[in-house]
């Protein structure tokens, strides 16, 4: 009885890794691209941060007219950036 309860594990053992081999392979690439996309909203964030440091920079020099205009335009280019890319990553998961 043990003995054909270790062969039918044995048996289950082989049919879940041939199972494992397909998926293996899909379930890879959907990490892969999880990676990608967690690393590409990070690079998003990053570059917003960068960009919120350059606009106070900008601001702490100069408060002159122009400038607060060319601010207005940066802040709505970022929310812009920051918007799309979310909307891509709800659009692939």
């Amino acid at each position: 009885k043990c003995l054909l309860l270790f062969l039918d594990f044995r048996r289950r053992r082989i049919f879940y890794h041939r199972i494992g081999t397909v998926l293996g392979g899909g379930v890879q690439f959907l990490l892969l691209l999880l990676l990608f996309l967690l690393l590409f909203r990070l690079i998003i964030l990053l570059l917003s941060l960068l960009l919120l440091l350059l606009l106070s920079i900008f601001r702490c020099r100069s408060s002159s007219r122009g400038s607060r205009s060319v601010r207005r335009g940066l802040c709505l280019l970022l929310l812009l950036i920051f918007l799309l890319g979310s909307a891509r990553n709800c659009r692939r998961l």
